[in-house]
């Protein structure tokens, strides 16, 4: 019996097969004052946090989907919608709005300059430009002819009365490879690559949760299956892959995403946090990280977290990671536009530097690079039976095997456990 027979005939929840404006709407119903979200009701932190029901949540979506809904209507072609604004938690709103009316939402980072926003506008075929009040978006419309619409303000979405829910009837079956959101690459090192994701790919997070463990280590992901459990998010909200990655937390793990203010997070605001956030757990980048490591005062705070994942394996210094990993458990976590989050399995304390990676459902080998070499680069072979955990051929449809360009070194007595060091130096033709 395949995997997915399994899901799908156990008599279980199918996971990796549920919708997401389905499962909010469902939720709003079956447990109303279940807390998705949470964020601060000021600048100062004393003030306390707002904690957001799913009964509220879901008729913000509601609410969101018909406001699009009058103003430029249901789209049955999967019309492109740049939604840029403030960083709150509209991202998430505005995204499963616009699933439920036909659209796909385009998310471009705020680093990006007016050039790089057009360029990626121009390329998906978007028209509607969606921003939210006071927001500066001047210079995507001289560079764009694009029509406009200013999004609601929050507290509006929060307040008032019930609306009807907006329906979104299809299953998942119908609706798994529709377009819903389109990122983009890095825009570090050129022109940023817009990149398409569908249900399937959002889903790929709750597909997770079916993995069996992997040497008696459960999947990364499922460690976050907690209703209790409080998750600050300290990445940038404005990015697709981290909307994804933390609506994915609240609605399929039944977890609390607690959101901070807009901009890099400092040590000092991932303290304010541990002091007022009620938060058990964290999502940072290692600028955080490193930052966090020089302050003894907020080390000491760390052990009311059960972990903390990273992205950017390989980056974090020797001293940094030492020092954090005395007081909570570090997890690096692999994931791109391109491919999604990759299936890791939880590792020791003192391997924090090592991902857990399971060849399996990821569909990956680590081939060396050359002869007798102790570095091995990743690598992605398609395999139908896993297609759901392997999102990176949604980027690459034609191809059978795709390199990650990333460079990995074994554990030396681990299996299954690798070290990210660095990319390959690819030699010029």
């Amino acid at each position: 019996m395949s995997y997915w027979d399994t899901v799908m005939d156990s008599g279980d929840v199918p996971y990796g097969k549920r919708l997401v404006p389905s499962l909010v709407d469902q939720i709003a119903v079956e447990d109303p004052e279940r807390i998705c979200f949470s964020f601060p009701r000021s600048s100062n932190f004393a003030d306390g946090f707002q904690d957001l029901s799913y009964r509220t949540f879901a008729n913000a979506v509601n609410k969101t989907a018909y406001f699009i809904h009058t103003e430029i209507g249901r789209s049955s072609c999967f019309e492109t919608v740049l939604y840029i604004g403030y960083p709150d938690v509209r991202y998430f709103i505005v995204l499963v709005a616009l699933i439920k009316t036909g659209h796909k939402v385009l998310f471009s980072s705020h680093s990006n300059t007016s050039a790089r926003h057009a360029d990626l506008i121009k390329r998906t075929d978007c028209t509607i430009l969606l921003y939210t009040a006071g927001f500066p978006v001047s210079g995507i419309l001289e560079s764009c002819r694009m029509e406009t619409l200013c999004m609601p303000e929050l507290q509006y979405l929060l307040q008032g009365t019930a609306f009807d829910v907006y329906p979104y009837t299809k299953t998942f079956d119908q609706a798994e490879y529709d377009p819903i959101m389109v990122t983009h690459t890095s825009s570090a090192s050129g022109q940023p690559e817009p990149v398409v994701w569908t249900n399937s790919m959002l889903a790929q997070g709750d597909a997770h949760l079916r993995v069996p463990p992997l040497n008696g280590r459960p999947a990364l992901f499922s460690i976050l299956q907690d209703a209790g459990r409080r998750k600050f998010s300290a990445l940038p909200i404005y990015h697709g892959t981290g909307v994804a990655n933390s609506l994915g937390i609240a609605v399929f793990c039944k977890g609390t995403v607690v959101i901070g203010p807009p901009g890099q997070t400092t040590a000092g605001t991932f303290d304010l946090m541990l002091d007022y956030g009620r938060i058990n757990s964290a999502s940072c980048e290692i600028a955080t990280l490193e930052e966090i490591a020089t302050r003894p005062d907020i080390l000491r705070k760390l052990g009311q977290l059960k972990h903390i994942t990273y992205i950017g394996a390989g980056s974090m210094s020797t001293k940094c990671g030492d020092l954090i990993s005395q007081y909570t458990q570090l997890f690096p976590v692999i994931a791109s536009s391109e491919s999604s989050i990759l299936v890791q399995h939880t590792t020791d304390r003192e391997d924090w530097q090592y991902m857990c990676l399971n060849p399996i459902y990821n569909g990956i080998q680590m081939r060396s690079v050359y002869p007798n070499s102790e570095l091995y680069e990743l690598w992605f072979i398609r395999n139908p039976e896993y297609q759901q955990f392997q999102g990176i051929f949604n980027y690459f449809p034609r191809q059978q095997e795709v390199a990650m360009s990333d460079l990995y070194s074994k554990h030396p007595t681990k299996e299954h456990h690798w070290k990210h060091e660095g990319r390959p130096k690819r030699r010029s033709s």
